[in-house]
């Protein structure tokens, strides 16, 4: 509907101005008939040089000027060099004082100037008094706009005084000036001192019957009103000086006259009104190309808009009429502009944006009323008044004797000077005052600007930690579906029917897709929290991307979409990269390529290198992806948002398929952080491309090559961390559950009872305050398992404490949490945690972590039992400051080995600890509980965690080579008895 009311406006505010323009084509019609005539003459040779002089005159200021700027310069070009090939002064600085007039609406002020100043020269040189009062008045009207009214005052002067000069003949100057003047003292906002220089104006051009002087001083007479507030009189005087411009086809008057007309429609409030008499102005004006009254009904549309509570179309106009005031060089006209754009994004609640173009508009303001010009008008209108009194204190005592004229003009000199001193005191203080009134208010509004832009950022900051909190939260809820789902699948699988074995499946399948869904949340809070890091990799991109090619190939085939992969890569392409946000970003744009591709359709996939984008590293090329389909492409209103955050397209008539928003948001910001970017092209009907470009480092061939399986002669090859190291433990076991949920501890109790014996507490000071208390619980405790996010203590503070009291760090802790950034797990890491899960976890995985602990701790009580039996007081239970600096050294050598692919066996890492086997083993013993080789390989399984976790590589093989095993099938199977879980499972995720 608003809609509908809003094109009516348009359809009949444009049918307004094409009337007018209709009515007043007979004028029209017999100005082209006057042209015509003027440039035969003009073209003619025969006829005198002063004739042609006359007829190209008036084909340019008469005829052209007015309809077409362009055809304006040109012929006034002409003009010019007609006149210096005759040599006559007068009209060379004539048709220079012509071409200063035209470039008032196409160049701006300053060209205007300087050509004015040009054409003053000649005249001052020749003595040409006619033509230096009309270019004076031309140059003050230049500096008038321009904001130095000073300047303009000086000129206006000077125009009057050669005036005064040619007597009778040189009234149509004066009263040009004195109207030039009138609008000079309006600037200032003096409108009685205005209104006197205009009824003066107006008296000469009715002596004159000047018609378009009259208008002229009709209209200026109208706006005095208007800023008096006598409105009934401005609308009055207005319509008096349309009827003039009318008769007389003078656009340009009649453009400034609906402006006014929408000026006295917003002071009565119809603003609907002042739209379409200020989009007539701004057809009028348009029409002869005057920048700086097309800036002015710019930017009075924008206001207007404003007053509207339109702020998206003031932002329009007002953009438009900054540009055009600019090049203008009209200061007036930029302060409004941005003032405008101020108010607003102001509106908009875009603070940044609107204290920007605050100041500008306080820069501008400053400009036109400094102190330094205010006090230079004074002394200006003084001098002028002083002037005009002594000119007619001559004529009266021309006939007295010179001792009498020197005493009078010395009497007056010293009287205008304490009186010029006088007021130039008292207007400087009020200036001053009225600057620091200013000043202060300036201070008010950008302290509330930037109280806005913070608030602003608080609510940006609440809402990214809105996503991140609500994120971690849907891991519990998450959990309690996925964990029992599994249980049920696991335990009973074959025995239920398929229409319920199917049902769990789809269950099951759909939590990990909202599992996805949450890590994409909250890795783009982690990008917005600047704590997304890169992991470079050396990775063969051509295999690398037909493997995530080869993922979509049956999802292809089932839609009967042609799916094919150029690579255009150079062979052996070998980079370092990060994989994991490399592969999110292929796989979301092959994923929507083939969402949104129909049957029948294409999808290509061109990986290929391309020239250097600016960029200077050494050693870095550039690389471009780009997925093309030949689906329904995007609309193009929904182009230039296709990678903001949660959008979704408006188009009422596309098939609504879901999405969140999310994916090529992420993908865009992750390309970005690869210092790439992601663009995209389309036609809607035809298909979309989307192009990864992204810079990476050669790296050599072999980094990304799995070590062939005689480099690892690693003897070390065991029994994964005591796993199957010796006979299953017992199904019993002491276990410390810290939950504060219900349901958790509720799931805890249908998948931990059968084995162990439980016992709940709500939070980590019920746990600490037991442990505490009860010796003889603590005697029999095997295991703590305990949720991070509880109340009254949370789960790290727990760890602390028990890690810090001597009687209890040895017993093993599993941390149970919903947070998976990488921070959060090594901070349980460098704590001392034995092990933690993530939510949502598997029931197989949750048991087999927790039966390899107490089988850890199981051994190390035999040993430590053994060595009592050696050993008189032994203190065994105790691991002092030394022995955890010796265990950390112990770990870095041994990963330090992996990583280089040294094979490791007792004898090595006795070497590296510089101590003997036996003392390697039984310290080993002591500490971990685990023999030797179940060491090594407890710490490969541990670094192979951290690269399935982090999906740092691709596939399983590559996990497997890069921890030191041997094969991908043998390290399947540790890790799964490890910990529960099948490594093909973090890829399936």
């Amino acid at each position: 509907m608003i809609n509908a009311i809003s094109q009516i406006v348009k359809t009949t505010t444009w049918s307004a101005i094409f009337l007018c323009l209709f009515c007043i084509s007979p004028h029209l019609q017999a100005q082209e008939s006057k042209m015509r005539s003027w440039l035969n003459d003009w073209q003619n040779t025969t006829l005198p040089d002063s004739v042609r002089f006359e007829a190209i005159d008036k084909l340019v200021m008469k005829g052209y000027r007015i309809t077409n700027s362009d055809s304006a310069l040109f012929y006034v070009d002409k003009q010019l060099a007609f006149a210096k090939g005759e040599k006559n002064k007068k009209w060379i600085a004539e048709a220079l004082s012509n071409k200063g007039r035209i470039l008032l609406s196409v160049s701006g002020f300053s060209a205007a100037n300087a050509t004015f100043q040009e054409a003053l020269e000649i005249q001052e040189s020749i003595g040409d008094i006619k033509g230096m009062a009309d270019t004076y008045q031309w140059i003050g009207y230049v500096l008038r706009k321009e904001g130095k009214l000073t300047e303009a005052l000086d000129y206006y002067q000077l125009s009057l005084d050669r005036s005064s000069q040619l007597g009778e003949e040189g009234r149509t100057y004066t009263a040009a000036t004195l109207n030039g003047m009138g609008t000079l003292y309006l600037d200032q906002k003096n409108y009685e001192k205005a209104l006197e220089y205009y009824q003066q104006s107006l008296e000469l051009h009715l002596a004159l019957n000047k018609a378009i002087g009259i208008a002229a001083n009709y209209n200026n007479i109208s706006q005095a009103y208007y800023f008096m507030g006598d409105y009934a009189q401005a609308k009055a005087y207005l319509e008096k000086s349309r009827a003039i411009k009318e008769k007389l086809n003078d656009l340009q008057g009649l453009g400034n006259i609906y402006h006014n007309l929408g000026d006295l429609d917003v002071k009565a409030g119809d603003f609907e009104s002042a739209n379409e008499n200020y989009l007539k102005a701004l057809e009028l004006r348009d029409s002869i190309h005057d920048k700086a009254d097309v800036a002015s009904s710019y930017n009075a549309l924008g206001y207007n808009a404003l007053r509207m509570q339109r702020p998206g179309q003031a932002l329009n106009w007002c953009r438009q009429g900054l540009l055009l005031a600019q090049s203008a060089g009209d200061v007036e006209e930029t302060a409004a502009s941005a003032d405008c754009l101020f108010q607003a994004f102001q509106m908009q609640t875009q603070a940044d944006s609107a204290l920007a173009y605050h100041i500008l508009m306080t820069e501008l303001k400053d400009s036109l009323f400094n102190q330094e010009n205010t006090r230079k008008l004074a002394q200006l209108e003084l001098q002028y008044a002083f002037d005009k009194e002594r000119g007619q204190m001559q004529e009266g005592l021309k006939r007295q004797r010179m001792f009498r004229n020197v005493a009078i003009v010395i009497t007056a000199f010293f009287f205008v000077l304490t009186f010029l001193i006088f007021r130039l005191n008292r207007m400087a203080r009020s200036k001053n005052r009225k600057l620091h009134e200013k000043n202060q208010q300036i201070e008010r509004d950008k302290a509330v600007i930037s109280q806005q832009a913070e608030e602003l950022k608080a609510l940006d900051q609440m809402k990214s930690r809105f996503f991140t909190n609500i994120s971690h939260e849907l891991r519990t809820p998450l959990t309690l579906i996925t964990t029992p789902v599994e249980n049920l699948i696991k335990q009973y699988s074959g025995r239920l029917e398929p229409a319920m074995q199917r049902s769990l499946q789809v269950i099951n399948q759909n939590a990990k897709k909202m599992r996805a869904l949450v890590e994409e949340l909250l890795e783009l809070s982690r990008i917005d929290a600047g704590q997304q890091e890169l992991s470079a990799t050396a990775t063969s991109v051509s295999a690398f991307c037909r493997q995530l090619f080869i993922a979509y190939s049956s999802a292809a085939g089932e839609r009967g979409i042609q799916y094919e992969l150029i690579d255009q890569l150079p062979d052996n392409t070998i980079l370092l990269i990060d994989k994991r946000c490399f592969s999110k970003i292929i796989n979301n744009l092959i994923g929507n390529a083939l969402k949104f591709t129909g049957k029948g359709g294409a999808v290509t996939v061109v990986a290929q290198h391309i020239p250097d984008q600016g960029k200077t590293e050494p050693h870095v090329a550039w690389y471009q992806i780009q997925v093309k389909d030949t689906g329904r492409g995007i609309p193009p209103e929904d182009l230039p948002h296709v990678f903001d955050r949660f959008f979704q397209t408006k188009r009422e008539n596309l098939p609504l398929e879901g999405g969140t928003g999310i994916g090529l948001a992420l993908s865009k910001e992750l390309a970005e952080l690869m210092n790439g970017s992601l663009s995209v092209e389309s036609s809607l009907g035809k298909g979309s491309t989307f192009t990864f470009t992204f810079p990476a480092q050669s790296a050599k061939a072999h980094e990304a090559l799995p070590p062939a399986a005689s480099v690892m002669n690693n003897p070390a090859e065991g029994p994964a961390g005591g796993a199957n190291a010796g006979p299953d433990i017992a199904t019993t076991g002491q276990l410390l559950i810290v939950e504060d949920n219900t349901d958790m501890r509720a799931l805890f109790t249908d998948l931990l009872s059968d084995d162990f014996n439980l016992k709940m507490v709500n939070n980590g000071q019920e746990a600490w305050d037991l442990l505490q208390t009860d010796a003889e619980f603590v005697s029999r405790l095997d295991l703590i398992l305990s949720d991070v996010m509880m109340p009254e203590m949370d789960g790290y503070t727990l760890l602390g404490k028990l890690k810090e009291t001597p009687r209890l760090a040895r017993i093993p802790v599993i941390m149970i949490t919903a947070r998976a950034d990488e921070k959060d797990k090594l901070q349980a890491l460098r704590m001392g945690v034995d092990d933690y899960l993530t939510k949502p976890f598997s029931p197989g995985e949750l048991v087999a972590r927790a039966r390899n602990l107490i089988l850890h701790l199981e051994q190390r009580r035999n040993i430590l039992a053994d060595e009592r039996s050696k050993l008189p007081n032994p203190d065994f239970e105790n691991i002092g400051p030394a022995e955890q600096n010796w265990l950390r050294e112990l770990e870095e050598k041994t990963i330090q080995a992996v990583d280089q692919k040294i094979p490791l066996s007792a004898s090595s890492l006795a070497d590296k600890m510089s101590i003997s086997e036996r003392q390697l083993r039984r310290r080993i013993k002591a500490a971990t509980g685990l023999a030797i080789n179940a060491y090594i390989n407890e710490v490969k399984l541990q670094k192979a965690r951290q690269l399935l976790e982090n999906q740092s590589l691709s596939t399983i093989a590559e996990t497997a080579y890069a921890c030191g095993f041997n094969t991908p099938g043998y390290f399947t199977k540790v890790y799964e008895q490890r910990f529960g879980k099948r490594p093909a499972e973090y890829f399936e995720e």
